[in-house]
């Protein structure tokens, strides 16, 4: 499974629910599993990537094409001193169609999907913009949105997801106006949806997580109790994502930056 999460506050699906006022934002949550020819998989991937200050995206489809997209995409708007959101979606549309044309022909796997996120700074908006080869055409999206799987686990993930979070205020709780809670719901309902599944515990072993808002793109790490009664904690640091056993400090895994072989991020 393979599964790449963002969603847009406060609009979409939460915005019925009670509580305050919830700053616009944009939440990113993906596993880190990868898909080689013979599929086989391995759970080392980098799957999430800030391409300047006020952006980030996920993908999912061929991993070698999502990444030198991303690469270019990093090169096109690091040379810009202002980036407006207009310019971003602009710059994103003709970079994806133009490199994912050039490199699609060398790989049997042409497929990609792009989830990216943006603040507008202008209109004081985040927004989240998906595209798809090979038209790479922008279509905004609001709510919780995912690519990279079946249609049946983005249904269950969002399922699970409003049923989690009705739960949290049938019982008096509450949300507070900060998007990093609503973050830290995205993760815990992510690894509840693998176990329902009956899927393996280590699938997408590390849970990757980023927000966009007024101050930029910021990774964030979060951690979880798992069922053997053990801290682990995932966080971001030297341009890797380390999952570590909190009371022993012990490296559990860790993204690598160029996984080496063919592989794709799919079901």
């Amino acid at each position: 499974m393979t599964l790449c999460i963002a969603a847009k506050f406060p609009w979409g699906i939460m915005a019925t629910l009670p509580g305050p006022p919830i700053p616009q934002a944009i939440l990113f949550a993906t596993d880190s599993r990868l898909t080689d020819l013979a599929n086989r998989t391995i759970d080392i991937a980098e799957k999430l990537f800030p391409i300047c200050s006020n952006a980030g995206l996920v993908f999912s489809g061929n991993y070698e094409i999502g990444r030198t997209c991303v690469q270019e995409l990093q090169s096109e708007l690091k040379e810009k001193q202002t980036i407006v959101a207009r310019e971003i979606f602009s710059i994103a549309h003709s970079t994806l169609k133009q490199k994912f044309r050039q490199l699609a022909h060398t790989f049997d796997y042409r497929y990609l999907s792009v989830m990216l996120g943006v603040y507008d700074y202008e209109n004081s908006q985040a927004k989240l913009v998906g595209y798809e080869s090979p038209s790479f055409q922008p279509v905004e999206m609001t709510g919780v949105t995912a690519i990279g799987s079946t249609s049946e686990i983005k249904r269950l993930y969002k399922r699970k997801l409003v049923r989690f979070v009705k739960e949290r205020f049938s019982h008096g709780g509450g949300v507070g106006d900060s998007p990093l809670e609503w973050l830290n719901f995205i993760q815990i309902v992510l690894d509840n949806a693998v176990i329902e599944l009956g899927l393996d515990p280590h699938v997408g072993g590390l849970v990757q997580t980023a927000i966009i808002e007024r101050v930029g793109f910021n990774w964030v790490g979060h951690s979880a109790r798992k069922p053997t009664g053990k801290w682990i904690s995932t966080l971001r640091r030297r341009e890797h994502w380390h999952k570590i056993e909190v009371d022993s400090q012990r490296e559990i895994a860790r993204t690598e930056k160029h996984p080496h072989g063919f592989f794709s991020i799919s079901k």
